[in-house]
C-alpha cells in the first residue's frame, strides 16, 4: 500500500537488553515500528525506543494487550502504542463471569477462550455417537470437517475456517481483530 519496509531486526527471546537494537531502528527513522514478539521485550524495546527518541508508531501483538505487563513494564513510553487483538470482554460479560466464577477473568483472551470451548462443543455434539456399551465415539476426521464446514456466531464475532484450519473472513471483525491504544496508561478500542 505504499510502505517501505526499511529493516528487518531481531531481538532475541530473554534478551534484556535492547539498547543497541532501538538506537538501530531509531536512526532509520521509520514511521512505524512493527514489533512481532512477546512480553518483556515488547515494553523493554519500547522504552528502549523512547529513549533513542523514536517518534513514529510502535504496533504489538495481542502478547502485548495486558495492563501489567506490557504498559506498567514500558511505563510512558506505552503511551501511544498501538496493539493488535481480538475483542475484550465487556462489563456485562465481566459481572456474568464474576457471579459464576466470584472472580473477573484473569485474561483479556476469554472471549477467544468461550468461543473455541463452544465451537468445538458443538462440533463434538453434531457427530459423536454412542456405542451399545454407552462409550462415547468422536470420529476425528469428521470433527475436523464439522468444524470446518460451518460457520460459527460466537463472542468475538462469526467463526470459519479456511481449508488450513485458520479463521476466515474479509473484514478485521470477521478475523476476530481490533486496534488498542495505549492513552494515559489504559487500552482504548480504535474505531
Amino acid at each position: 500500500m505504499g510502505g517501505q519496509i526499511v529493516s528487518h531486526e531481531r531481538a532475541e527471546r530473554a534478551n534484556v537488553d535492547l539498547t543497541s537494537l532501538a538506537g538501530r531502528l531509531a536512526s532509520a527513522n521509520p514511521d512505524v515500528i512493527v514489533f512481532e514478539g512477546l512480553n518483556p521485550e515488547a515494553a523493554l524495546l519500547l522504552k528502549e525506543l523512547n529513549k533513542a527518541s523514536f517518534q513514529g508508531t510502535f504496533i504489538a501483538p495481542d502478547a502485548a494487550l495486558n495492563v501489567r505487563d506490557f504498559v506498567m513494564n514500558a511505563g510512558d513510553a506505552a503511551n501511544g502504542a498501538i496493539v493488535s487483538a481480538g475483542p475484550v470482554p465487556d462489563d456485562a460479560f465481566n459481572n456474568r463471569f464474576r457471579g459464576r466464577t466470584q472472580r473477573v477473568p484473569a485474561t483479556a483472551f476469554v472471549l477467544q477462550t468461550y468461543d473455541a470451548v463452544t465451537l468445538l462443543l458443538r462440533a463434538v455434539d453434531s457427530v459423536a455417537s454412542t456405542e451399545a456399551d454407552g462409550s462415547l465415539v468422536i470420529d476425528r476426521e469428521a470433527l475436523a470437517d464439522a468444524i470446518r464446514s460451518r460457520a460459527y456466531s460466537g463472542l468475538t464475532g462469526t467463526i470459519r475456517f479456511d481449508a488450513n484450519g485458520d479463521r476466515s473472513g474479509e473484514s478485521p471483525e470477521e478475523l476476530g481483530l481490533k486496534l488498542y491504544r495505549v492513552v494515559a496508561g489504559r487500552f482504548q478500542s480504535l474505531p
